[in-house]
This record gives structure tokens, C-alpha cells and sequence, in this order.
């Protein structure tokens, strides 16, 4: 019985770390002096869904998903097309809270950058 308890666990146990997302391998969030900050578009979310950057930085948004998204900074009336693979970087210049959405999504690809 215990034997037949443990298999049933680890095969619960595979199946359920199979099955969680990961996002691809990137500087998400980075904070280096002269480096863009990091934004990646991945199963359809952004990564991470918020960021907060001082007045100047630039925004590097990267597509890992297999599908083109159109980009939107909608109080900034910015859009990209971004192919499967395709970088995009914005400065943002102005201090304010910033949403992103994509075109493929919009009501749940949602993300905010607040420039300080």
C-alpha cells in the first residue's frame, strides 16, 4: 500500500510541475545604472506586471511568445507590432503611471510602469 501511495505522489508531483509556466529566461526587472529595464511578453502576460523606473529610463519589451502582439502604452498613443522573438525599447520621459496592454488580450495582458 505505502508503495502504491508514493508512485501515486510522484506521478501527481511530475504532472503538476509540468504543467506550471515558466517564463523564458531574461533580465526581467533588472535595475543595472546603465541598462534597459526588462519587460517580456510570454504566455500571454506581461513579466513582471509592474515596474517602477526613474524619469529617463528606457523600457526594453521582448516578444517569447510564438504569436505577433501589438504593444500599446495607451496614455502615450504607443503601439508596436512585435513579432514572435522581436525587442522594442521606449525612454520613457515624463513621470506618471504608464499602462501596457497587447492587441492579442487586452483585457487580460495588463501591465503598469510608474516613471518617478
Amino acid at each position: 500500500m505505502n508503495i502504491t501511495r508514493i508512485l501515486f505522489f510522484l506521478c501527481a508531483l511530475t504532472l503538476f510541475s509540468c504543467s506550471k509556466t515558466k517564463v523564458p529566461d531574461a533580465k526581467v526587472g533588472t535595475q543595472k545604472h546603465n541598462e534597459p529595464m526588462q519587460i517580456v511578453l510570454f504566455n500571454y502576460e506581461f513579466y513582471p506586471t509592474e515596474l517602477q523606473i526613474p524619469v529617463g529610463k528606457e523600457v526594453e519589451f521582448t516578444n517569447k511568445e510564438a504569436v505577433k502582439h501589438c504593444l500599446r502604452i495607451e496614455s502615450l498613443d504607443v503601439s508596436e507590432d512585435m513579432e514572435p522573438e522581436a525587442v522594442f525599447s521606449y525612454t520613457f520621459e515624463k513621470a506618471g503611471s504608464y499602462v501596457l496592454t497587447s492587441s492579442c488580450d487586452p483585457a487580460k495582458m495588463k501591465a503598469t510602469i510608474v516613471v518617478k
